[in-house]
């Protein structure tokens, strides 16, 4: 769809919508700009993307996920596309809604009423609904719940609740859950796109609604794997709600089948004589471009079997007008290629006087890759104005590829007329791709609503299709989780399967599902319990009351307990289990009445109250409060001081303390500093927990008792030494690590912390680190001087013991480094390659060579290659922190020179020969694992090496022998080399003289091929290039020369000389000539060649470009040839040329005479005083023809107006029109169907017309 858009912007065309006869899914086009969803690489990609789309002019509406919804200059999406963190670009997919003071029917079919009878309204529970809410404000509060129980949300990008007011499709369906569950709270999510769905399903689910109803569907399913949406489906499951969904409206539009191709010309068998699907339409009358036609409106989904990834474009759907198959529509990707799903939406229009008729329409399944394997295919003709009769439909699996209805985390809804009880014949039906049963229930619809009307028969249908089916079941859905509120969404899936009516075949099936939703009897546990009585209050003491008595119902949850002090309001002060029969009501003042009822309860509500019994508590001392003080962790041997102060005593009364050890460890001696004091001290003096108990007394028999727990730890201290700048660890000592716990302990540094008078260091400003697992101080010290260090043992968040590290860290003293080395060899021939290695000790940081020759080296251990003889002496310096040294080793190393040989040798040009060593220097030589290699173009000993390669020669590398047919002739020295494995033995020189060859038989003239052809079509570009082979298979050198008798020839290379041969590239001219078949000769001489000349024929044919489409105004027509046949259609008298070419002639109205050619099977179409022909070629005439007789009509892919202003565009019978306004005429170019580019100039006033893939002008002023 996109590419449309951007094709027809791009040519210069004005944009607008619909573009051609398309339908166009709603896109949608703000100043140039079309609304599109950008699929990003990454989450993270996004920010990158939102920045380059604003450069380009571009701005973001939101995102979700990897998605970007925005809109984006039509001019600028393929640069966008570009872009290496953008994965796609696509135009939004909306979804389907499957629809085909008022109370809906269905209220009463499926026995909700008892249950609202019953307490069961939804109470509640959160249903939220994903739909347009059109008007819903006006019904709040008499339709719908009043506004405090009403959340509305739009996720639209324009934040409305609806398109516009008549969008009321949610609002309808809520009014269904609220006839059913009217105190349920509703959540209302509206959208437009899939990504907008996608944010508002993440909001419900984040609001923690219970039940989601979606009466729509994406076709974002595919045959194998996990749908486009299924994530966000399983997320709403995992997180507790139940999703509710229509089954779709496909039933009676869908067909399904697997791919039969007996005949193998890749289109689908819908039979075994049937390759197309009829569909018997009758046009209606519409608005097409601003004028009245006959139309026909369709709107197809197609999908093949394949993952919803990675899916190759195997298929295509098509569909045209039987009575003209060249008018076809082709299928789209609905989403973006390799998710194999896609659509048609096309309108086909004619003349208006065919509104009523009926036509056959045709729609055609075709594979696009051979190779492709055979396949499940589903097809839903969703929209078809105005259908009389479609072949070959399916019910069976027609929920098809519909997501939420296919999802095995959604519930979906058939739907039954509410009137008969019959299954709709558009009710979705499965199984699903994968073998599931789908629907899973059915429920009624062709409801009354407020919205839709009241159902009356006939035309008043009231809210219709799975969609008026499905809230039926989202509100007894919410009535079973007000009864069962901890279900989880299998379980109320499973409950109100279990008590539907079954109405297929036994058991759950493809068709109803588990059946009709019946919700059936309220549940015991579901109805209020009744009220328990005998309540009877007794004062037990000043501060406690206890209450009993009897209950009167078997499937209470509980009872809530209700007390009113005197003067006072009635509060809920407790809630005990069911059966219970008695209370005790504590914590009371003294003397004061107090009055209660008791009431029982369930899921489905509360009882009335019981009796109300009063009771008066006595009056008593109030005892004290104790208080202990804090919990408190301590080092063993650091004090511990105590506080009692924070007792109290209600009645102000003095208070006595005393305290006490519960518990303490074993051996312990520790005691209070005085144990009757307010705040007394002690001092641990082992490690552990000493739990104390402290008792006040208000001398008037009251008492009170509080506890707190002191932990004392171990404090142990340990001392180590490291070296500055030296890597060392301390570890802890067994004497403290044996007190500690074997296992679960860990261990953490306390830095810069004071602790009884002494404050720790930081091992990390040092330089050192605390192993957490073992206690080990690890690392190389910066710094020298004495540390300490605080560590802590805990074990989880308990501490154990407190460790004082004590690091003596002594200065290191750097040692000097003393230099040595070694090397081998230290004895040998050019060229010598040692290895020195380092064997210097101390501190060292950097290495300095010399090797004697000039040479240096800063490496460690280098390896050297001497190039010269001589002896050399070797040096080396080594420095570092405590200074430097140097080692010299005189005359170290000794370099020998290699000999050198020479021998004169003679060949011949042209003659192949070969030049053995000599046995004087093989002799020199050793007899085995000796390997020669010329060393071509170097200079040594003042003498430059020539190359054996350059003179056609060749070196034997295991014998030294030279040989070959030499090239040239002169006096040539080669250098060979003697090698064993990587050493150098000798060097040979070889002073080769070559004679000038004596010819010993003529040339001869070889050319490949002997023949050229060409082939091109007039118009067109030229054909490609071809070569000869020219070469001398006689003796001697040929020196040729080459030639073409024709212009339009042309000869990369016109001489040369061979051997060796030599390849001419050959190519052609064809501007200037005319079609036919055009020869040549390229004539191939050479001076004493024994059968020069050569003569190579060259051919060229130049065939008529593709066929034109011309329109003449003409007098009389006479057909030349008796090759036609005659037939009459839609008021004009046609004639088909039955063979290969028909000739006829016209007399057009201005006198010319033209003679036309017409293409086998090709027809003339005579309208009254009109020919409509398609013809090879243009006329010879035509520029003759005055500019109101003749019309041409080409098929074109590219078209460019020049200045747009120049023109004035309107709509016509479906073309446009362009006139010229200039006062000259008007160039335009047009790109054919065969990439020909043609200029025409448009007079004065003159209009062009373009008609889908054909453009009409005069061509009386043709360029």
């Amino acid at each position: 769809m996109l590419e449309g858009v951007i094709v027809e912007a791009q040519a210069g065309l004005p944009f607008s919508l619909p573009a051609r006869d398309e339908i166009t899914f709603d896109l949608k086009v703000e100043d140039n700009k079309v609304l599109v969803v950008i699929e990003v690489a990454s989450e993270a990609a996004i920010p990158q993307v939102i920045r380059h789309l604003r450069e380009l002019g571009g701005r973001e509406e939101l995102s979700y996920g990897s998605w970007v919804q925005a809109f984006v200059p039509i001019l600028q999406l393929e640069k966008l596309a570009k872009l290496p963190e953008v994965q796609f670009i696509r135009a939004p997919v909306r979804p389907v809604f499957d629809q085909g003071s008022v109370v809906s029917e269905g209220v009463k079919l499926i026995g909700s009423q008892p249950w609202n009878h019953a307490g069961l309204t939804g109470r509640g529970v959160k249903v939220g609904i994903l739909d347009n809410f059109g008007g819903y404000e006006g019904l709040l509060g008499r339709e719908l719940p009043p506004r405090e129980r009403v959340t509305a949300r739009s996720f639209r990008s324009d934040g409305k609740m609806a398109e516009d007011e008549e969008d009321k499709h949610g609002t309808a369906v809520a009014e269904v859950i609220y006839d059913i569950a009217p105190d349920s709270q509703f959540l209302l999510a509206a959208f437009n796109t899939d990504v907008e769905f996608r944010q508002a399903a993440d909001w419900l689910i984040d609001q923690h609604v219970d039940v989601i109803n979606t009466s729509l569907s994406f076709r974002s399913g595919c045959f194998t794997g996990p749908g486009l949406l299924e994530p966000t489906i399983a997320k709403a499951r995992q997180n507790g709600v139940l999703w509710v969904t229509s089954a779709g409206n496909d039933g009676d539009s869908h067909w399904e089948g697997s791919w039969r191709d007996s005949n193998g010309n890749n289109r689908h068998e819908f039979s075994s004589s049937d390759e197309t699907l009829t569909l018997d339409v009758k046009l209606f009358e519409g608005e097409v471009r601003g004028e009245k036609r006959a139309i026909a409106v369709f709107l197809i989904y197609f999908a093949w079997e394949a993952p919803c990834t990675g899916a190759s474009d195997d298929y295509d759907l098509v569909i045209f007008p039987e009575e003209a198959p060249s008018v076809r529509a082709k299928s789209d990707w609905l989403w973006r290629s390799g998710i194999p799903i896609k659509w048609i939406g096309v309108v086909f229009h004619t003349t208006p006087s065919q509104v009523g008729s009926v036509q056959k329409f045709s729609v055609v399944i075709e594979k696009k890759r051979a190779a492709a394997s055979p396949a499940r295919l589903d097809l839903v003709i969703f929209e078809c104005l105005i259908c009389l009769s479609t072949e070959y439909l399916t019910p069976q699996g027609s929920v098809g590829i519909g997501e939420p209805r296919i999802s095995p985390n959604a519930f979906t809804v058939g739907a039954f007329y509410q009137s008969t009880g019959n299954l709709t014949s558009y009710s979705g039906r499965g199984p699903t791709k994968d073998g599931r049963i789908k629907p899973d229930i059915a429920a009624p619809s062709h409801v009354s609503t407020v919205t839709y009307g009241r159902y009356q028969g006939g035309q008043k249908q009231g809210f219709t299709g799975t969609s008026a089916a499905t809230p039926h079941v989202a509100g007894a859905a919410a009535l079973v989780k007000q009864a069962f509120p901890h279900y989880t969404p299998d379980q109320i899936q499973k409950f109100l399967e279990d008590r539907a009516e079954d109405r297929g075949p036994r058991g759950k099936d493809t068709d109803w599902g588990a059946g009709q939703l019946v919700l059936g009897s309220v549940p015991e546990q579901a109805k209020p319990p009744s009220a328990p009585s005998g309540l009877n209050a007794t004062a037990k003491s000043p501060t406690a009351i206890d209450l009993s008595w009897r209950d009167n119902s078997d499937n209470e949850d509980g009872f809530k307990i209700e007390r009113q002090p005197s003067q006072g309001t009635w509060r809920e002060i407790a809630t005990v289990g069911k059966n219970t029969t008695s209370y005790s009501d504590t914590g009371l003042n003294p003397s004061t009445t107090y009055c209660y009822r008791v009431r029982a309860y369930n899921a489905a509500g509360a009882s009335d109250y019981s009796n109300t019994s009063c009771a008066t508590t006595t009056s008593l001392n109030r005892p004290p409060t104790a208080d202990a003080g804090p919990d408190q962790t301590v080092v063993v041997g650091e004090r511990v001081q105590l506080d009692g102060s924070r007792s109290r005593d209600p009645d102000g009364d003095t208070l006595s303390y005393s305290w006490r050890f519960l518990a303490k460890p074993s051996g312990s001696r520790a005691e209070f500093s005085n144990a009757n004091s307010a705040n007394p001290t002690f001092t641990p003096d082992l490690a552990g927990e000493y739990l104390i108990e402290l008792t006040v007394d208000d001398g008037k028999g009251g008492q009170a008792s509080d506890q707190a727990l002191v932990t004392a730890i171990a404090s142990y201290e340990f001392e180590g030494k490291l070296t500055q700048g030296e890597l060392g660890r301390l570890p802890l000592p067994d004497s403290i690590r044996n007190q500690l716990p074997a296992v679960g302990v860990r261990f953490e540094e306390r830095p810069n912390t004071t602790r009884r008078g002494r404050r720790s260091d930081s091992l990390a400003t040092v330089g050192l680190s605390l192993s957490s697992s073992t206690g080990t101080i690890v690392g190389t010290p910066t710094q020298a001087g004495q540390f300490r260090f605080l560590i802590d043992a805990l074990a989880g968040e308990k501490w154990l013991a407190e460790i004082w590290a004590i690091v003596t860290i002594a200065e290191r003293i750097p040692t000097k480094p003393t230099a040595d080395f070694v090397a081998s060899p230290t004895d040998g021939e050019v060229p010598l390659t040692v290895q020195f290695t380092n064997r210097s000790t101390g501190e060292i940081t950097s290495y300095l060579w010399d090797f004697g020759d000039g040479s240096t080296s800063t490496e460690k251990d280098p390896t050297y290659t001497y190039r010269n003889a001589g002896t050399f002496t070797v040096k080396l310096t080594v420095k570092g922190p405590g200074g430097e040294d140097t080692k010299i080793i005189p005359d170290y190393i000794r370099v020998r020179g290699i000999p050198t040989y020479e021998f004169e040798a003679t060949l011949e040009q042209g003659t192949f020969g070969k030049i053995d060593l000599p046995e004087q220097i093989k002799s020199q030589l050793p007899t085995v694992g000796v390997r020669y290699v010329e060393i071509p173009k170097v200079t040594r000993g003042g003498r430059t090496s020539d190359s054996l390669a350059e003179v056609g020669l060749s070196l034997s590398e295991s014998t030294g022998t030279i040989f070959g047919t030499p090239t040239k002739y002169g006096k040539f020295q080669f250098l060979i080399e003697a090698r064993s494995a990587a050493k150098t033995l000798a060097e040979i020189w070889a002073i080769v003289t070559i004679k000038a060859q004596t010819p010993t038989q003529p040339p001869t003239i070889q050319v490949a091929p002997e023949r050229l052809s060409f082939r091109t079509t007039f118009g067109g570009a030229n054909p490609a290039a071809q070569t000869l082979q020219i070469n001398n298979s006689g003796g001697g050198i040929m020196n040729w020369t080459a030639v073409a008798d024709k212009p339009w020839v042309r000869l990369s290379l016109m001489s040369g000389t061979a051997p060796p041969p030599v390849t001419v590239t050959v190519s052609v001219e064809i501007s200037g000539l005319d079609v036919g078949v055009h020869e040549a000769r390229i004539i191939v001489a050479a001076p004493g060649a024994t059968n020069s000349p050569v003569i190579v024929p060259v051919s060229l044919q130049i065939t008529e470009p593709m066929p034109s489409l011309l329109t003449l105004k003409f007098t009389q027509l006479q057909l030349i040839t008796d090759t036609w046949e005659r037939s009459l259609r839609s008021g004009c008298v046609v004639y088909k040329n039955t063979t290969s070419l028909g000739k006829l002639q016209l007399v057009l109205t201005n006198g010319i005479v033209q003679e036309m050619t017409v293409p086998a099977e090709k027809e003339a179409l005579v309208c009254g005083d009109l020919a409509h022909l398609e013809i090879l070629g243009e006329p010879k005439a035509l520029s003759a023809m005055s500019s109101d007789a003749s019309r041409l009509a080409l098929k074109f892919t590219k078209l460019d107006l020049g200045d747009p202003t120049a023109w004035e565009r309107t709509n016509r019978e479906g073309c446009l029109v362009y006139k010229n306004i200039r006062s000259e005429p008007n160039p335009v170019k047009v790109t054919l169907q065969d990439s020909t580019a043609r200029e025409f100039a448009i007079p004065v006033e003159s209009e062009l017309f373009i008609c889908g893939d054909v453009i009409h002008l005069d061509i009386s002023v043709r360029r």
